[in-house]
C-alpha cells in the first residue's frame, strides 16, 4: 500500500501507526513530495520512503499522474495495490464481516472494491481538542456520511482516478463494485488542526490552473469566519450536515 504527503505532521503518523497494524514495514511505500517537517521524513523513513519532486506544491495533474503511475508499478509485483491518502483510515466494515485489514484483502476475490464514506466531524463547541496521544476515536462522537469520500482505492488493476482521486474511470464489466469497506475521512477530525493546516497549504506554492479553477479552494482559505462556514457547512455533495454517532464497533480503529 501507498500514499503520498508533503509536510503531514499530524496525519502521516497516525495513518503510518493504522496501516502498519496491517501490513509489514516492507510493503508501505511512502512518496514524500520534498517534505521540510521533520515528523513526516522520520515517520516516512521507517518505511519505503521514496522521495518525488514537482516545483509544485499542488498540482492535481501531476499528483493524479504520479499516483496511477505508482500503483501500476507496484501491481508489477503485488496482487492488490491499496492507495490511501494521509487522512484517510480504510477498514472492512464490522456489519459485513470481522475480518482485518489484512485478511480482508487476502480473502478478496473483486477486481476493485469500493467503500462507503464518511467523515470525521468535530463539534468544538462541544468537544475538546484532539490529544494525539490518545485513541482517536475514544474522543469524537460524531461522523457525517459522505458520497465525496466513498471511492475506490483497493484494485488488482490499474486504475485511472478523475483529480483529488474521488472517483475512477471504470470499465464497463466491473461496474458493479460492492462497497465492503469504510472510508473514515480525517480532514475534519479536530478544528484547531484543520485551520492551522489550511493556512500552512495557503502559503505554499500552486499550479496556476489550480488556481484558475478553483481546484483545491479549501486548503486556501485564510479568513476565520469563511474557513468555519467551510469545516461545518461545505461538504461538497450538497447534502447537510446531518450527524450520526459513532458506531461502537468502530471504537478502537484509531
Amino acid at each position: 500500500m501507498f500514499t503520498i504527503a508533503q509536510n503531514e505532521p499530524v496525519f502521516l503518523p497516525i495513518w503510518a501507526n493504522y496501516y502498519s497494524k496491517h501490513f509489514d514495514a516492507s510493503d508501505i511505500y511512502i512518496l514524500d513530495h520534498q517534505s521540510t517537517d521533520r515528523t513526516t521524513i522520520n515517520t516516512a523513513r521507517k518505511y519505503n520512503h521514496i522521495r518525488v519532486y514537482r516545483n509544485e506544491s499542488f498540482n492535481h495533474k501531476w499528483l493524479k499522474t504520479t499516483v496511477e503511475s505508482f500503483q501500476g508499478f507496484l501491481l508489477q509485483s503485488y496482487e492488490y495495490v491499496l492507495f490511501a491518502e494521509t487522512d484517510e483510515i480504510l477498514f472492512p466494515n464490522p456489519e459485513i464481516n470481522a475480518l482485518s485489514l489484512g485478511d480482508y484483502i487476502k480473502d478478496n476475490k473483486k477486481n476493485m472494491v469500493g467503500s462507503k464514506g464518511f467523515e470525521l466531524v468535530h463539534l468544538k463547541d462541544e468537544e475538546s481538542g484532539i490529544d494525539l496521544k490518545k485513541e482517536i476515536l475514544k474522543q469524537r462522537r460524531f461522523i457525517r456520511k459522505s458520497n465525496t469520500y466513498s471511492k475506490v482505492l483497493l484494485s488488482n488493476t490499474p486504475l485511472i482516478w478523475i483529480e483529488g482521486f474521488h472517483k475512477v474511470i471504470i470499465p464497463k464489466e466491473q461496474n458493479n463494485i460492492n462497497k465492503d469497506l469504510i472510508l473514515l475521512h480525517l480532514h475534519r477530525m479536530d478544528f484547531d488542526i484543520a485551520w492551522d493546516k489550511c493556512i500552512d497549504t495557503a502559503s505554499r506554492k500552486w499550479n496556476k490552473e489550480n488556481l484558475e479553477s478553483g481546484g483545491g479552494f479549501q486548503n486556501r482559505i485564510t479568513d476565520l469566519n469563511e474557513f468555519k462556514n467551510w469545516f461545518y457547512n461545505d461538504f461538497y455533495d450538497g447534502l447537510p450536515f446531518n450527524p450520526e454517532i459513532v458506531p461502537s464497533n468502530w471504537i478502537g480503529v484509531i
